[in-house]
């Protein structure tokens, strides 16, 4: 095998794309297709459906346009669901896509440079792709492009409007990218953060190759902040990340719901609730058990600590004076920059400081309390706990933990056996912040996944 090479891809294979030259066509062909009459190169893939082998095609071979993707013509003119499957594949809309009167079809593959016979049963599983220019620009041009999407104009941007016991809402939502195959929404952390902290996965998701959505929780950035304490409640979230979904457009065979610390737990109760309209969970740094996570601060990472300063930040914590700017200091020098991002605060990436700089603390306080040193004990999500249910979320979840996290690694690694699909990431070198301070490992992680489901 060969790094960065689709293993369905057979070196017979990958000789014969290579060896077209631009404007030669490859027809990949179901078991019902006459291929060794046809084909004047013939290569087998008997294990492999069309839309898998086409993906795995597309990963290597530039597409020339337009017309650049050929099917053939169902009897009645209406496209069966694995046209549906190849048009998506292809990042062709089916109005794109060229339609072949059977015979015709036949015809065109006589003079295709390459029939490629897989293993698909279902009738019309036949799709014609005829080779571009391999300029190094083929291969994401179809991620890229917008056009027709009802959010071209805002550049990806979307107001949704939430409905809440307190009247309407409106929450921002922005989405990068373009694959109806695979499409992240992403939950930030706080409880009332915001999505710029989670901006390092413009730097790994694209090349990927995943849709993937920011997105303002009600109170937080670019959102609407009501004054309205009533609506900080774990429920009412919930509620809202539902109504985001069906706003969006995202179902069960394209929807992965990814949730990074207070998001995990959102992301954990929404799954709980809604797990027929996923494909897929991520859960990042977050225990399934605010008492378990209470106590591992208390237990293992308290007692690490100076003890004076600790002493100091309970002290003023007792008194309310969590604005005091010692408060912060001490926090930052004595637990921030060894468990919440492992950097200096001054070299901290600039979207990390503008999502600090932005938290809303009426939401922050109320549901956590005043830091990240545990959660208060009359903060709202105080008893929290859904370890013990977590083995009522049947699909496929990733669970990311790092060693110098605020959350017990361990016990990260216990929610994902306990989750019947779930999967375990270890960052060796990261804290809760791990998609910075161990970002390569963090995200090819996260990569891996999001491809494997």
């Amino acid at each position: 095998m060969l790094n960065g090479v689709d293993p369905l891809l057979t070196g017979d294979l990958l000789a014969a794309l290579d060896a077209m030259g631009h404007g030669d066509n490859v027809v990949l062909a179901d078991a019902h297709f006459p291929a060794a009459r046809l084909g004047r190169r013939l290569v087998d893939t008997p294990a492999v459906s069309t839309p898998d082998l086409l993906r795995a095609v597309c990963t290597v071979l530039p597409l020339d346009d337009p017309a650049a993707v050929t099917m053939m013509a169902t009897a009645d003119g209406r496209p069966v669901p694995v046209q549906h499957a190849l048009a998506d594949v292809a990042h062709r809309p089916l109005s794109e896509v060229e339609l072949l009167e059977r015979f015709e079809f036949y015809r065109a593959a006589e003079s295709a440079f390459l029939v490629v016979r897989t293993g698909e049963t279902r009738s019309y599983g036949n799709v014609m792709l005829r080779k571009g220019l391999a300029d190094g620009r083929a291969r994401n041009a179809g991620y890229l492009d917008s056009s027709g999407r009802d959010d071209s104009l805002s550049g990806g941007v979307r107001m949704i409007p939430i409905e809440t016991p307190r009247g309407t809402f409106r929450v921002w939502t922005k989405r990068i990218g373009n694959n109806p195959r695979l499409r992240m929404l992403l939950l930030h952390g706080g409880p009332g953060a915001t999505h710029e902290y989670l901006q390092a996965c413009d730097s790994f998701l694209p090349a990927a190759e995943v849709e993937y959505y920011y997105y303002d929780q009600l109170g937080s950035a670019w959102s609407d902040q009501p004054d309205e304490p009533s609506l900080w409640e774990l429920d009412r979230f919930v509620d809202e990340v539902e109504q985001v979904r069906r706003a969006l457009g995202l179902g069960r065979d394209d929807f992965v719901l990814y949730g990074q610390s207070w998001g995990g737990i959102l992301a954990i109760e929404y799954a709980l609730r809604h797990q027929e309209h996923l494909r897929g969970l991520v859960i990042s740094n977050m225990m399934a058990d605010v008492p378990a996570y209470n106590a591992y601060a208390e237990q293992v990472l308290m007692p690490a600590m100076d003890q004076e300063a600790l002493a100091e930040i309970k002290a003023l914590e007792a008194s309310g004076d969590i604005e005091n700017p010692r408060y912060l200091e001490l926090l930052h020098e004595q637990h921030y920059v060894k468990h919440v991002l492992r950097m200096p605060v001054e070299d901290w990436p600039d979207p990390v400081q503008r999502a600090f700089a932005a938290t809303n603390p009426a939401i922050y306080v109320s549901m956590q309390g005043p830091s990240e040193l545990g959660i208060s004990k009359d903060a709202k999500l105080a008893r929290w706990s859904r370890f013990d249910d977590l083995s009522q979320i049947r699909v496929p979840t990733l669970v990311i933990g790092a060693r110098h996290d605020t959350m017990d690694p361990v016990h990260m690694e216990q929610m994902a056996l306990r989750l019947p699909a779930g999967r375990y990431l270890y960052c060796p070198d990261g804290s809760h912040l791990a998609m910075y301070d161990d970002q390569e490992a963090y995200f090819a992680g996260l990569v891996d996944f999001l491809h494997g489901i």
